[in-house]
C-alpha cells in the first residue's frame, strides 16, 4: 500500500491517471459495453433540497463537476507559481505571458484575416 501511496504523490501519477482512464473509455466506447455504458450516463440524477432543485443526466454532473475541479486546481497552481514558483519574479513571466497572448490572439489574427 505504502508503494501506492508514494506513486500517487509523484507528478506523474495524475498524467498517468488521465491517460489509463481515457484508454478505457476509448475501450468501453467501442465494445459491446457501450450501449450500456451511455445509458448509465443517460441516467437523470436530482438535487432537491425542497426550496431549491437542480437535475440532469448523470453525464452533465460529471462533466460539470470535473471542470470546476479543473478550474480550481489550474487557479491554486497558478496562485503558488505566481507567489512563491518560478513565476515569482517578473523577469520569467515575460516568456510565459508573451506565449500566452500569442497563443490567444494570433489565431484570431489569422482568422480574422481570412474571414
Amino acid at each position: 500500500m505504502t508503494a501506492v501511496l508514494k506513486f500517487l504523490k509523484t507528478e506523474a501519477a495524475g498524467g498517468l491517471l488521465i491517460a489509463l482512464a481515457a484508454a478505457a473509455a476509448i475501450l468501453v466506447a467501442n465494445s459491446p459495453l457501450a450501449v450500456g455504458y451511455n445509458a448509465f450516463l443517460k441516467t437523470p440524477l436530482v438535487l432537491d433540497l425542497g426550496f431549491w432543485q437542480v437535475g440532469g443526466a448523470l453525464k452533465d454532473w460529471v462533466k460539470d463537476g470535473l471542470m470546476a475541479v479543473f478550474f480550481y486546481v489550474i487557479g491554486l497552481e497558478l496562485k503558488r507559481e505566481l507567489t512563491v514558483g518560478e513565476l515569482s519574479n517578473p523577469r520569467t513571466v515575460l516568456l510565459p505571458v508573451a506565449a500566452a497572448l500569442g497563443g490567444a490572439l494570433l489565431p484570431v489574427i489569422i482568422y480574422s484575416a481570412y474571414a
